[in-house]
């Protein structure tokens, strides 16, 4: 930030956000971090100076963000237990640098920080996946809700009188 008489101790407040770290850097100068995870849009600033001294200024910070536009799960296989199920990570806009699966309940998996894993549940029920996807802005998780049917063969006990 540019200005005039910044000094002592300051706080930089954009919009709810509190700027972390902010230093001055000259009287006519000072610098702050923004969090990484503010959403994009336009922002009041609020400046305390280090003597009791504050202002604030109407619409003056412009915050762009460049996180994924859309992003969704799809499932490739048979959702069916002890079987191999492909998934796949749909992302569009920025791409992510990194992806992580969680399959919400137990078996074995590959991939699991790609964007194609492969999961073998242990047994059928309902199980919620979560995709967290990595990139340059904030993290986005996606959340969905899937049934597992059971290959499992039950045979009825007979007891012989």
């Amino acid at each position: 930030l540019t200005g005039a008489d910044f000094n002592g101790l300051p706080a930089v407040q954009l919009g709810d956000t509190w700027l972390l770290s902010p230093t001055v850097e000259s009287p006519q100068t000072l610098t702050a971090i923004v969090p990484a995870c503010i959403a994009g849009g336009t922002y009041s600033l609020a400046l305390y100076n280090g003597d009791c001294q504050e202002t604030t200024l109407a619409d003056a910070v412009t915050v762009v963000r460049q996180d994924h536009e859309y992003a969704s799960i799809q499932i490739d296989s048979p959702l069916i237990a002890h079987q191999s199920i492909s998934f796949t990570a749909i992302v569009t806009g920025t791409q992510p640098t990194g992806y992580q699966w969680d399959f919400g309940g137990g078996g074995l998996g590959s991939g699991l920080d790609s964007m194609h894993p492969t999961f073998r549940y242990a047994r059928g029920g309902a199980y919620q996946v979560t995709l967290t996807i990595y990139g340059p802005g904030c993290p986005l998780q996606i959340k969905e809700w899937i049934v597992v049917t059971s290959d499992d063969l039950f045979l009825p006990f007979i007891q012989n009188p």
